[in-house]
């Protein structure tokens, strides 16, 4: 059965944001700009308030965390001898881009053409771009590719490893192209990633667009706030269950909820709330029309271990030095095509 959802048995607000990582950071964010719209944002994680968070180095502790990381597995997987894969997800304000490798990658223009050619307008690299421009603010400067002012600071890396450059000077030997701005006209190549940094920092959707919006009266962000199902009213969604302090709590929209939750999470919310294939939850299905699929490709990281001797005086830490190398500064990015690889089509719901 589906919930449902009286306007007395919550708090009412116009949009109702699930999520508070990347998207729904900027969601908050941009939708409260309308003083005359209220807006919560529920967030299943703490706060970010962790030191860790904001330390590029904390990436390796951010991975396994307990409590700021979700730590999914996928099931056993045929072609990987029945392993399963680890697959992070973050878990606090600003969601995973509160722990990943802070790379700055928008993708291959190439991939937004083709989803525009599928039939998805608005979709084309020429269509996007200027949105990308909108929320950088780019160190090195504006370009026809980069955009200045923007709440996502882009930086080059301030310290990176000595491995990086004798990384990339092996690629150039190689024969790859050497490339300093994989978001610029040609994404291939090997060369150095810019970084969501600024000062040294993560800048994070957190820190980069909700915590200068957490002032503003018309916005409510509630953290430690697990939705455990879409309310529904004449198949219309109109609030949203949680958890909270061990208790179940409502809240209304006037006028939309929005799943931010992330690819793994939004789908399963969906169907915890009766809509998707039947047999996917353990609620009925309302509304089988609706799929919900997670792309059944990975993607490949080749890792290697890199060993260095450390100058005296310089790094006293030689093993985080060769993680920190691995995990975030050793940039190589190299484009081919993969045998039943093609960007996702649109799907229009049955019915």
């Amino acid at each position: 059965m589906v919930g449902t959802l009286t306007k007395e048995a919550a708090s009412v607000f116009d949009y109702v944001i699930v999520g508070g990582g990347s998207a729904g950071c900027v969601l908050a964010s941009r939708l409260s700009e309308d003083s005359d719209v209220s807006v919560c944002l529920l967030e299943a994680g703490p706060p970010d308030r962790h030191p860790l968070i904001h330390m590029p180095m904390g990436i390796i502790w951010m991975m396994r965390s307990k409590v700021l990381n979700w730590n999914f597995y996928t099931q056993g997987e045929p072609e990987m001898g029945g392993r399963r894969m680890f697959w992070p997800r973050g878990r606090t304000l600003g969601g995973s881009s509160s722990s990943n490798a802070m790379c700055y990658l928008r993708g291959h223009p190439d991939d937004y053409d083709q989803w525009a050619a599928l039939g998805n307008p608005g979709w084309s690299f020429a269509d996007v771009l200027p949105y990308f421009k909108r929320s950088q603010n780019q160190e090195r400067g504006a370009s026809a590719y980069h955009g200045t002012g923007g709440p996502l600071n882009v930086a080059d890396l301030r310290s990176p490893s000595p491995l990086t450059q004798v990384f990339i000077d092996a690629g150039v030997q190689a024969g790859l192209p050497y490339n300093t701005d994989f978001n610029g006209p040609n994404p291939e190549g090997v060369g150095p990633f810019q970084v969501t940094q600024k000062d040294g920092r993560r800048c994070s959707t957190a820190r980069g667009y909700l915590a200068p919006a957490r002032a503003r009266a018309n916005l409510t962000v509630i953290t430690g706030a697990h939705a455990t199902q879409v309310l529904f009213e004449n198949n219309r969604a109109v609030g949203v269950e949680y958890k909270h302090q061990g208790r179940l709590q409502h809240v209304r929209a006037n006028l939309e909820v929005i799943l931010s939750a992330g690819a793994i999470q939004s789908p399963r919310l969906l169907m915890l709330s009766g809509v998707g294939m039947p047999g996917n939850s353990n609620r009925s299905a309302s509304n089988p029309g609706i799929i919900c699929r997670v792309s059944e490709r990975i993607c490949r990281i080749i890792s290697m271990s890199c060993w260095y001797r450390p100058v005296p005086g310089r790094s006293p830490m030689a093993l985080p030095g060769a993680v920190f190398c691995a995990a975030g500064s050793i940039c190589c990015v190299i484009w081919w095509p993969v045998a039943g690889c093609s960007p996702p089509m649109a799907r229009k719901a049955a019915g």
